[in-house]
C-alpha cells in the first residue's frame, strides 16, 4: 500500500507543477503565452486586452489550485478534503469540454484530435485521482 501513497503524491505533484505552468503561462509576453497555448493545446488566440486581462485572473487560479494539490502530496490524508476537491474540478473539466467540444473547435481553430487528447488526460488525471485518493483518514498506511 506504500507504492499507492508514492504514486498519489507523484500524480499531485505533477499536477502541482502543471498548473503552476500553466499559472505562469498569461504573465509571460504576449506572443510568447500566444505560442504557449498553440503548442500545449493547439489553440489559436487572437489577444485584446480584456482578454490578457482575464487570463491573469484564470492565471492565478490555476497556480493556487496547482498549490494545493502541492500541499496535499505533502500529507494526503491531512488534506484529503483538497484532493476532494482536486477530483471535482477535473470532473466538472471532463463534462465542460464534452459540452463545449464543438464550440472550442469554432472558437479556436482547435483540431478534434487535440481537444480529445485533452479531454482523455483530464479523465485519465480525474480516475487516477480517485483510485489513489486515500480511503480511510483513521487508516494512517495507504
Amino acid at each position: 500500500m506504500r507504492h499507492r501513497l508514492i504514486l498519489l503524491r507523484i500524480l499531485l505533484v505533477s499536477i502541482l507543477l502543471y498548473h503552476l505552468m500553466l499559472g505562469v503561462v498569461p504573465f509571460l509576453p504576449e506572443r510568447v503565452a500566444v505560442k504557449a497555448s498553440l503548442i500545449l493545446f493547439g489553440l489559436n488566440i487572437t489577444t485584446s486586452d480584456q482578454l490578457n486581462y482575464l487570463s491573469k485572473l484564470f492565471g492565478i487560479y490555476a497556480a493556487l489550485f496547482g498549490i494545493f494539490m502541492g500541499l496535499a502530496a505533502v500529507n494526503p490524508l491531512k488534506y484529503k478534503l483538497f484532493i476532494q476537491c482536486g477530483l471535482a474540478l477535473f470532473i466538472i473539466r471532463f463534462i465542460t469540454m464534452l459540452l463545449l467540444l464543438q464550440d472550442i473547435q469554432d472558437a479556436f481553430g482547435a483540431h478534434p484530435l487535440r481537444i480529445w487528447q485533452c479531454i482523455i488526460t483530464i479523465a485519465v488525471v480525474g480516475i487516477s485521482l480517485f483510485i489513489l485518493m486515500p480511503r480511510d483518514s483513521s487508516r494512517r498506511s495507504l
